[in-house]
C-alpha cells in the first residue's frame, strides 16, 4: 500500500513524495501583481519538504484579483518574477503548480473591464457591483485562462490548477445560488459546468497532452439550494473528460 512518503507520478511531473502545500493567499505581490522578495522567502521556506507546492490563486486579468496584494500573470511583463518563484520552489525539491483565477464579483475593486463579472449580476461587495456576462465576454475569459497557462508553463512550472472553488468567478458559475442564467452556461449542474469545461478545453488545448491540469472544486454548500454532492460529482466528471488530472477541494 502506498505512504505519504512514496513517489507519485501525474502526467508528466514527478512528486517526490505524496505532500502537498495547498494554494494559499499570503497578499504578498506588489501592486502590479509582480513576485516579490517577500513571496520567494515563503515559499522556499514551505517547499522543502513536500513533493508539491501549489502557488496561490494567479489572476488572469488585473480586475480578477482577490486582493491589492495578488499575484498576476496577465501580461508578460510578470513573467520574469514567475521564472524565480518556479526555480525556488523546484529548487528546494518540491513541483511547482500555478494556480489560475478570476475573482469575479468578488474582486479587489482596482478598475478594469471586467470588474464585478459574474454569471447573472450577484454582488458580494458593494464597492464591487456585479454584472452578468454576455457570451463574447466569457469567450474572452476562456483565452485569458489560456495565455496565462502558457506563461505559466513557460516561466517553468510543472502544471497549472484553475481554481473553480470558494465562489470566485468559476466557481459563481459552477453554484446555483449565483448562477440563474438560461443560456448554454446555466440550468443543471452540467450547464452551469460549461464555462469551466471551455476553460479547461482551451488550457490544454494550448498546453498538449502532457502538462498536469488540477482543477479546485466545492464540494458541498451549505446553503440553502447550493451545489449538491451529486452536483459536485456531475461537474468532477465533465472536468476529467475535457482534460483535467487532479481534482482538490
Amino acid at each position: 500500500m502506498a505512504t505519504l512518503k512514496d513517489e507519485i507520478t501525474i502526467g508528466g511531473m514527478k512528486l517526490r513524495n505524496r505532500l502537498a502545500l495547498p494554494p494559499l493567499t499570503t497578499n504578498y505581490g506588489s501592486p502590479e501583481g509582480k513576485v516579490t522578495d517577500a513571496i520567494l522567502r515563503f515559499y522556499e521556506e514551505r517547499s522543502r519538504d513536500v513533493g508539491l507546492v501549489i502557488v496561490e490563486a494567479t489572476a488572469v486579468q488585473e480586475d480578477g484579483r482577490i486582493l491589492k496584494g495578488s499575484l498576476g500573470l496577465w501580461e508578460d511583463a510578470q513573467a520574469e518574477g514567475m521564472a524565480r518563484l518556479a526555480k525556488t520552489v523546484k529548487g528546494a525539491g518540491a513541483a511547482a503548480v500555478l494556480q489560475l483565477n478570476h475573482a469575479g464579483a468578488r474582486c479587489h475593486p482596482v478598475g478594469g473591464p471586467l470588474q464585478g463579472a459574474s454569471p447573472s449580476g450577484v454582488t458580494f461587495n458593494p464597492a464591487v457591483p456585479a454584472f452578468a456576462l454576455n457570451e463574447e465576454q466569457i469567450r474572452q475569459l476562456v483565452a485569458h485562462y489560456a495565455r496565462a497557462s502558457v506563461r505559466a508553463m513557460e516561466a517553468g512550472f510543472d502544471g497549472v490548477e484553475i481554481h473553480g472553488a470558494h465562489l470566485y468567478l468559476i466557481s459563481q458559475f459552477l453554484s446555483p445560488l449565483t448562477n440563474r442564467r438560461e443560456d448554454r452556461y446555466g440550468g443543471d449542474a452540467l450547464g452551469r459546468a460549461t464555462f469551466a469545461r471551455e476553460v479547461v478545453k482551451a488550457v490544454r488545448d494550448r498546453l498538449g497532452p502532457g502538462a498536469p491540469i488540477f482543477f479546485r472544486l466545492n464540494a458541498v454548500e451549505g446553503g440553502e439550494g447550493g451545489q449538491t454532492e451529486q452536483d459536485a460529482l456531475t461537474v468532477a466528471k465533465a472536468m476529467a473528460g475535457a482534460g483535467v488530472d487532479v481534482l482538490d477541494g
